[in-house]
């Protein structure tokens, strides 16, 4: 099953997600995205889940941290760059 989910934050460890499915904590996906260019296919584990609240058009989100889970060199290499090139 595909979802689309909102990247929150980043950091080299993982993700902060907005999504309109809730998740179980230890659950794991594959999460798809581009950053900077630069394509990153990594696995992720649900850590945390907190209500997101509502968005402008009243549906109800889901705040979800995830771990990368044993991301390889192209992975740490794409977020490394990312959040390299968000701080300059």
């Amino acid at each position: 099953m595909a979802l689309t989910v909102r990247l929150v934050d980043i950091s080299a460890s993982g993700v902060l997600l907005s999504s309109p499915q809730k998740m179980q904590i230890g659950q794991r996906a594959h999460l798809q995205l581009t950053l900077s260019g630069e394509p990153l296919n990594v696995e992720v584990e649900v850590r945390r889940v907190a209500d997101g609240g509502a968005e402008a058009l009243g549906r109800n989100r889901y705040r979800l941290g995830a771990v990368f889970v044993s991301p390889d060199d192209m992975a740490r290499r794409s977020v490394q760059h990312f959040l390299r090139d968000d701080v300059s």
